[in-house]
């Protein structure tokens, strides 16, 4: 995740408001890992934990992708548009 995020901002002229609470809501979803995966790892069976799990897992996935978005469509960033055609294409391609 940090590597992808390291290339994608790599070309970045401009922010907007858009993208700086979507990153901070990013980062917060992502700062729950290591308590999720412990409750997982602890009690591999329970549903609920795996719920939590999966539900972590899914709002960091769906905060990174409307991160990048806003980026792609500031004028100031025409190299970060090429990045989110590219990115958005093999997303949707790892979808079943």
């Amino acid at each position: 995740m940090w590597v992808n995020m390291h290339k994608g901002w790599h070309d970045v002229v401009k922010i907007s408001d858009k993208v700086v609470w979507n990153t901070v809501f990013l980062l917060f979803f992502s700062s729950f890992f290591p308590y999720v995966t412990k409750i997982v790892a602890q009690n591999f069976d329970n549903k609920v934990a795996q719920f939590f799990y999966g539900l972590i897992i899914l709002l960091v996935i769906f905060f990174n992708t409307l991160m990048y978005r806003p980026l792609a469509e500031i004028p100031e960033n025409t190299a970060m548009e090429a990045f989110w055609k590219t990115e958005r294409a093999g997303f949707t391609m790892t979808l079943p």
